[in-house]
């Protein structure tokens, strides 16, 4: 039961892991170029 629960909670942290690896390339397109034009 214990094992289920952290089974659970690992698989949820890895899919907002991919999420994040997802998001930080849109992330770093927009706020980058901002940087640069300074």
């Amino acid at each position: 039961r214990l094992f289920n629960i952290w089974k659970q909670a690992m698989t949820g942290i890895s899919e907002s892991v991919i999420n994040a690896y997802r998001i930080l390339p849109l992330i770093f397109y927009f706020i980058l170029p901002e940087e640069l034009r300074k």
